[in-house]
């Protein structure tokens, strides 16, 4: 099995950093890792994104479903 190495010493702090967000954000969200995972900055900008508007997205269909009862 492939391991991903998240940090190496030639990563920029953004991209250290941008990691470290989509960490947080899957662990955070509840979404999980998984078995397919971003792999490089591109992908993970993009899964931070989904993740955040999908989070979001749940969160106001809740309420307004609160909201009707």
């Amino acid at each position: 099995m492939d391991t991903i190495e998240y940090t190496e010493a030639t990563d920029s702090l953004g991209t250290i950093y941008l990691f470290s967000l989509y960490w947080s954000i899957a662990t955070m969200s509840t979404v999980g890792y998984g078995d397919v995972t971003a792999r490089n900055p591109v992908e993970v900008f993009y899964a931070c994104v989904v993740m955040f508007v999908a989070t979001v997205s749940f969160g106001y269909a809740i309420n307004q479903v609160i909201e009707v009862l």
